[in-house]
This record gives structure tokens, C-alpha cells and sequence, in this order.
């Protein structure tokens, strides 16, 4: 077995082991760890489901804020690699509302602002992404420095929509 696929192994048998425990928040980290090796295994659908049921799981414990929109921006971003750029709009919103009000970091707030400006842009709403994108690169500049790789993936993706706009 890979490694990505012992991951999956291990997640899914202690999501079946923690589903009849009283540790919701520990199965709620797990379905949110097993979303992101299947997302990294090219199974979007089963990273999908299992997100679904972090979030349900979120909602039931009262999870902290910063949790929930960290669900919700892997969501967010997985629908855009499955070109659901309205749905993963919305996700994102969400993410980036909870993410400002309760005092995400700099570049956690520059992640959200960019996933959603691509899914603008994608959209077409090639003014409001490019500004969401000039922010994230902003953020992201003062936080990490003009040499990271972060830092100029966002600023290629701001000149891609100066250029749509013309």
C-alpha cells in the first residue's frame, strides 16, 4: 500500500471506531483529515462527503469559529478543482465572514480571500475577484515576504484578471 493509501486505511477504520463514541470532536479533526487525503488522492467526491460530515459534526459539538471555516475553505477549494465555482463561492464566502470576524490570521484571511477570488473570477465577476485578489496579495506580501511562492501565485492570478478587465 502507498502511504496516502494506509492514510485513508487508518482515517476511515477510526471514523468506524470514534462513530459509536461519545468523541465527536475527535471524529470531527479525523472526517476532516480523511477529506484531505482523498482530496489529495483525486477522490473529490469522497473528500466532499466527508466534509459534509465534519461540518454536521462541527454544528452539533459548537465548534469554534476558526474550525468551521477551516472546513468550509478546504470545501471551498475542493469545488473549484470540480469547477462548482457557485457553490464553492458560497463556501467560501462563509469561510472568509468567519475567518475576518474572529481573528484569523493574516494569511488564513489571504487564503480564503484569493480561493474566493478565483471562484469569481471563474464566474465572471472579473471586478470584485480582482480586488479580492489584489487584498489577498496584499496580505499575503506583508506576512510572508515578496519571495514566497504564495505570494506570487496571487499576484499572477490579480494580473490574469487586470488583463480580463482590460
Amino acid at each position: 500500500l502507498s502511504a496516502m493509501d494506509s492514510a485513508k486505511a487508518a482515517l476511515v477504520q477510526a471514523t468506524q471506531i470514534l462513530g459509536t463514541s461519545p468523541h465527536k470532536k475527535l471524529l470531527t479533526e479525523v472526517e476532516l483529515e480523511l477529506a484531505r487525503v482523498l482530496a489529495d488522492m483525486d477522490d473529490a467526491q469522497g473528500a466532499l462527503s466527508a466534509l459534509a460530515r465534519a461540518k454536521i459534526l462541527q454544528e452539533a459539538v459548537a465548534a469554534p469559529p476558526l474550525q468551521q471555516a477551516v472546513t468550509l475553505n478546504i470545501w471551498g477549494s475542493i469545488l473549484n478543482d470540480e469547477l462548482a465555482y457557485k457553490l464553492a463561492a458560497e463556501k467560501l464566502t462563509q469561510a472568509l465572514k468567519l475567518r475576518v470576524d474572529n481573528g484569523a490570521s493574516a494569511t488564513e484571511i489571504a487564503g480564503s480571500t484569493s480561493n474566493l477570488a478565483y471562484s469569481l473570477s471563474k464566474l465572471g465577476q472579473l471586478t470584485q475577484a480582482n480586488k479580492l485578489f489584489e487584498q489577498a496579495y496584499q496580505l499575503r506580501l506583508k506576512s510572508l515576504g515578496a519571495l514566497n511562492v504564495e505570494v506570487a501565485v496571487t499576484r499572477l492570478n490579480f494580473a490574469r484578471t487586470e488583463r480580463d478587465l482590460g
